[in-house]
C-alpha cells in the first residue's frame, strides 16, 4: 500500500552511504560548468533539471528515493532543492547479481522543485548504473584503470559514484504509449517509440511478420540518417548481429552487419537479406528487408529460431555511396524481455508447410472420393 515501509528504506533525513557532497570530484567526472556539445546542437547537456529516481539493494534490503540534479555533480535528495519524496510506493531486490527496482509515483507530484509531470508527450529519459570492478571506464583514463591510485576501490558496492563512460544513456519515451516494446499477435509484432496521439508518426518504429522460415521486416525513423534493428544475446551491443540502412538522393543501401564492439559494424561478408530497400521522404527514413530465421553464415549472424533481445537504433550520419554510418546521437533502446518469434507452423498462410497441409488434406479427400467410388461400382 502507499506508504508502506519497504525492507530496507530509510527515513527521509537518513544519510546515505557513498553519498557525496555537492562538487565533490569523481574520477572522470565532469565539471558542472563545463559545456558539452550535444546532438541538436545546444549545450543542454541530459543530466541538466533532471528528476531522477536511485535505488540500490543487497539480497531483500533496498533503499529507493526521489532524486534531483541541476547539472552532472551527484543527484541529491529532493528535500536538498527544497522538494520532497513524491514516491508512494518503492521496493527492490538484488537477485543472481541483477538488482531490481520498483517504484510508483504520481504523473503530477505537485512538486515543482524538484520533479517534472509526466505527460502525454514524447519525454527525454536517461538511465545508468554504477561501476563494478574491474570494469571502470573513464575518459581521460584514471589511475584506478592503470592500477597505479592510491585507492583502487574507491568504487564500493550499492555507493552513489560515478556510473563511467558505458553504464549511461538516454532515450525519448511517451509513457503513455501503450504499443511501445514488442506488442504482437501470433504472427507479427511491432515496436514504436516518440508517436504521436494518433500513433502513426513516430521516432522510430519497427514491424516484423513471420512468412514460413522468413522474416519480413519494416523499419522506419524521423532522421536524414540510418536506421537500424539488432538482435541480441544478453541486452548488450558487442557480438550482436543487426541490419543497418539508409537513403538520400544518390541511393540507398541495406547491410547486414556484425557488431563486435561500441565502434562501426563492419558488413558481413555473406548478406544474408532479400528484397531489401530503403528510401527518404518528408524526414523520415524507411527500411524493409527479409530475412531467413536461420541464415547458416555462424560467424556473424543469430539464429532467430532462438528468442532474442531486440535493439531498435536511429539517428546516426551515414554515406550512401561507401555504405559508412556514424555513432547514433541517442542509446539505442533494447527490448525488456526476450522477443520469440512463432514457428513457420504456427503461421500457415506464409508458410510451406500450410502447402503440405492443403496436400494431405486433398489426398486424404481423393482417398475417401476413390472408396465411394469403389463402393458404388461394387456388385452389391
Amino acid at each position: 500500500e502507499p506508504g508502506a515501509e519497504e525492507p530496507g528504506a530509510e527515513e527521509p533525513g537518513a544519510e546515505e552511504p557513498g553519498a557525496e557532497e555537492p562538487g565533490a570530484e569523481e574520477p572522470g567526472a565532469e565539471e558542472p560548468g563545463a559545456e558539452e556539445e550535444e546532438p541538436d546542437g545546444s549545450s543542454l547537456h541530459p543530466m541538466d533539471c533532471t528528476d531522477i529516481v536511485i535505488g540500490m539493494a543487497r539480497g531483500s534490503l533496498s533503499r529507493v528515493f526521489d532524486y534531483y540534479t541541476r547539472d552532472r555533480s551527484t543527484p541529491r535528495r529532493d528535500s536538498f532543492y527544497g522538494g520532497s519524496d513524491s514516491l508512494t510506493g518503492a521496493v527492490g531486490k538484488e537477485e543472481n547479481g541483477v538488482t531490481y527496482i520498483k517504484w510508483r509515483r504520481p504523473l503530477n507530484t505537485g512538486d515543482p522543485s524538484a520533479d517534472h509531470p509526466i505527460t502525454n508527450d514524447p519525454l527525454r529519459a536517461i538511465w545508468s548504473f554504477g561501476q563494478v570492478w574491474p570494469n571502470y571506464m573513464h575518459s581521460p583514463g584514471t589511475g584506478i584503470e592503470a592500477g597505479t591510485a592510491g585507492n583502487t576501490m574507491f568504487y564500493q558496492p550499492d555507493e552513489l559514484k560515478y556510473h563511467g563512460i558505458a553504464n549511461r544513456g538516454t532515450t525519448t519515451i511517451n509513457f503513455f504509449d501503450t504499443n511501445q516494446d514488442g506488442g504482437s499477435d501470433e504472427c507479427s509484432g511491432v515496436f514504436s517509440t516518440g508517436c504521436d496521439a494518433s500513433g502513426s508518426n513516430c521516432d522510430y518504429k519497427a514491424t516484423w511478420t513471420v512468412q514460413g522460415e522468413d522474416i519480413l521486416f519494416s523499419l522506419s525513423a524521423l532522421t536524414d540518417g540510418w536506421v537500424g534493428i539488432g538482435f541480441s544475446v544478453d541486452q548488450f551491443m558487442p557480438n550482436s548481429d543487426a541490419v543497418v540502412g539508409a537513403a538520400d538522393e544518390n541511393g540507398f543501401f541495406v547491410t547486414d552487419r556484425h557488431i563486435m564492439e561500441r565502434a562501426q559494424p563492419p558488413i558481413d561478408d555473406s548478406q544474408d537479406i532479400q528484397e531489401a530497400q530503403a528510401s527518404h521522404a518528408n524526414g523520415i527514413t524507411t527500411v524493409t528487408f527479409k530475412r531467413p530465421r536461420v541464415t547458416g553464415d555462424q560467424e556473424d549472424d543469430l539464429s532467430l529460431d532462438a528468442c532474442r533481445y531486440f535493439l531498435f537504433g536511429w539517428g546516426g550520419g551515414a554515406t550512401t555511396s561507401t555504405m559508412e554510418i556514424q555513432y547514433h546521437p541517442s542509446t539505442p533502446i533494447v527490448s525488456s524481455d526476450k522477443i520469440c518469434l512463432p514457428t513457420a507452423m504456427q503461421c500457415p498462410e506464409f508458410s510451406d508447410a500450410s502447402n503440405v497441409r492443403h496436400d494431405a488434406v486433398l489426398l486424404v479427400m481423393l482417398s475417401i472420393l476413390s472408396m465411394l467410388l469403389l463402393l458404388n461400382l461394387s456388385p452389391n
